[in-house]
């Protein structure tokens, strides 16, 4: 329709102005908010509403119809305010230094207000065995250790949901996929079965395949699809070495374990299930050589792989950030979680049979056992459990490179020291900080530099203060206690990310990694939500309800690739064009439009495109935006 009407008039739009309007046409209405649709002589004068606004807007008297307004900077709520820096004090940062005040890891004696605890969760090896007994007497797979005859059923699969649903985690679940091959696929990569070139799959493969893919495919919001291998060895001319990756710690031929990876892709691609982005080396065989870019490193970066547990701690590489792990219990014992914690450890090392029982009907007294461990880290001062795989390693790297010194209801942060290669490979995301909670008591409020956090949320005691990925940068978080629940934020009791939240008087925009379908909540005390749009086809909104108790915006949102899919939610007022607060979009908010037509260089309140913030300019964009809500409330 701009199209149509600029050439009416002769008004040249431009390419630009067309893509940043694009965006705010395709959106999500909040259903409590939508009016009833216009019929009849009113809807014809409706979608002749452009002709008059444009006639309008070109008059020369219409300056006179209402004074301009002006959105102050000052009515940005917990946004980012470029005008406003922490100027950090290097003096007193250097002698805190010295006097040892400030802290990367803290103890209960020496602090009792927020902190950065250190993560903890698990890798769940052999994942996706169907057979789940060894037949490692006769050269082949050791598998689950299971008796004879046990299969792994559908069942072992909920069990994994079962335990990450409750704790509110996403598992990482690593996946060995030859007994999924339809086709007999691996008959062509000879060393990744003990058949080899005699490889088939065909008494194995039923429609079941399909559905349990489907289902881990629908659960990405638990179970994280990582990479384990095709099947767990390496096998020559029928003779077993360990293992999949490497030899020992050495290496094996590249072309063989190249020809592992791409097997590997054809496997899961028989399920469109995109490549896993976490690693575990089957027996942890590991080639570690950071000199060689073919070591099990560079083969998994070449692959995009991002994160690896192992024996070791590499920090990085070849561009894969390979974090340690502690095992408590033995890969095929069933029904088998850890008692304890181990300090120092980021992974507890573990295997798909320690979460099953003999007989699947029972899994869940397994899945008990491993819920009643994760709450005793989460009721741990100085640990946590972590949403995800990626918010692990980004807190792990705050943890080893970020300086951290609290006074008071302030927390100061030296970001400087983190290392560039952080950034390049994409490994740093939020930092989160945990704080003790009476009952009834909540962090009221929470800022950053000024601007807004990345969500809070409160589980077991404790709250939960994550803060957006950090520039190597000095940062001073503000917080305050009270009984009062925070404004304005979003609350983020699920497993995925909030990389950053931002809100104006009239929008506001959430930046996610979403994986799977999730319930995303948003606190919306400044204004009421007319509708919702995401930035991107991969991220879908598919409902909306809005708490006008509780003033919660809830958006159930789906993420397309089972790996997860970042993107922007925005959210628009139903008030966004009502610029003198009269709660109606009318000729007397038109007027203020008109006054500031091309006005730059200050904040007009007439700016509102493109949603969200706009771009201190009033032309045909906002124009546009208005148009939607003539006459509206």
């Amino acid at each position: 329709m701009l199209l149509e009407v600029s050439r009416l008039w002769g008004i040249n739009v431009g390419l630009n102005s067309v893509q940043r309007i694009a965006f705010s046409v395709q959106s999500f209405p909040i259903r409590s908010t939508l009016h009833a649709p216009q019929s009849g002589v009113w809807a014809n004068l409706m979608r002749k509403r452009w002709i008059y606004l444009i006639f309008l807007l070109l008059a020369p008297a219409i300056g006179s119809v209402a004074q301009p307004g002006y959105r102050k900077s000052t009515e940005v709520i917990s946004a980012a305010n470029p005008a406003w820096s922490y100027e950090f004090d290097e003096a007193n940062s250097s002698a805190s230094r010295d006097q040892g005040d400030l802290w990367r890891f803290a103890t209960a004696a020496e602090f009792a207000g927020a902190i950065v605890p250190t993560p903890l969760s698990v890798g769940i090896d052999d994942v996706g065995w169907k057979r789940g007994w060894s037949t490692a007497g006769t050269g082949g797979p050791w598998r689950g250790g299971m008796p004879v005859g046990r299969w792994m059923a559908w069942e072992d699969y909920e069990v994994l949901v079962y335990v990450a649903e409750a704790v509110k985690t996403r598992l990482q679940c690593l996946f060995v996929m030859c007994e999924f091959d339809g086709s007999n696929i691996c008959a062509n990569y000879p060393t990744t079965t003990q058949e080899g070139r005699s490889w088939d799959n065909s008494a194995l493969v039923s429609d079941d395949d399909f559905a349990i893919m489907n289902y881990v495919k629908d659960s990405a919001a638990y179970i994280e699809f990582g990479l384990h291998g095709v099947g767990h060895e390496h096998w020559e001319d029928g003779v077993r070495t360990r293992a999949e990756f490497a030899h020992g710690s050495s290496a094996w031929p590249w072309s063989d374990v190249s020809s592992h990876m791409g097997c590997f892709r054809r496997l899961i691609d028989q399920y469109n299930i995109s490549f896993p982005k976490s690693f575990v080396a089957p027996a942890h065989c590991y080639y570690y050589n950071p000199s060689d870019p073919q070591d099990t490193g560079g083969l998994m970066r070449r692959w995009a792989v991002k994160y690896a547990d192992h024996s070791s701690t590499y920090m990085t590489d070849n561009g894969l950030m390979v974090l340690a792990r502690n095992f408590h219990v033995g890969w095929d014992q069933t029904s088998a979680a850890p008692t304890a914690i181990t300090p120092g450890y980021y992974y507890e090392g573990a295997h798909w049979t320690n979460f099953v029982e003999f007989d699947p009907a029972d899994n869940h007294l397994a899945g008990d056992k491993w819920i009643a461990w994760f709450n005793q880290i989460k009721d741990s001062f100085d640990r946590y459990v972590p949403k995800n795989t990626a918010q692990l390693f980004s807190q792990y790297l705050y943890q080893h490179y970020t300086i951290i010194n609290r006074k008071g209801y302030t927390v100061q942060i030296d970001n400087t020291a983190m290392p560039d290669w952080a950034y390049d490979l994409d490994l740093l995301g939020n930092l989160l900080l945990k704080l003790p909670l009476e009952t009834g008591v909540h962090i009221s409020s929470a800022s950053l530099n000024g601007g807004n956090i990345a969500c809070y949320h409160e589980d077991r005691g404790f709250g939960y203060i994550i803060l957006p990925k950090l520039d190597k940068a000095f940062y001073a978080l503000a917080y305050t206690i009270g009984t009062s629940p925070m404004s304005n934020y979003v609350l983020n009791d699920g497993t995925y990310n909030v990389d950053k939240f931002e809100i104006w008087r009239d929008s506001a925009v959430a930046s996610l990694e979403m994986y799977g379908t999730q319930d995303v909540k948003v606190k919306l005390d400044i204004f009421k939500p007319a509708r919702v749009q995401s930035s991107t086809a991969s991220l879908t909104v598919n409902s909306t309800e809005w708490d006008e108790h509780a003033n919660m915006l809830v958006m159930s949102v789906t993420a397309a690739d089972v790996q997860g899919v970042k993107g922007d939610i925005v959210i628009i007022s139903e008030t966004i064009a009502d610029f003198n607060g009269d709660r109606l979009v009318d000729f007397d908010d038109f007027g203020i439009l008109a006054s500031q037509w091309t006005e730059a260089g200050s904040t007009p309140s007439a700016d509102i495109a493109p949603v969200p913030g706009g771009d201190s300019m009033v032309d045909m964009i906002d124009l546009a935006v208005f148009a939607e809500h003539w006459l509206g409330p």
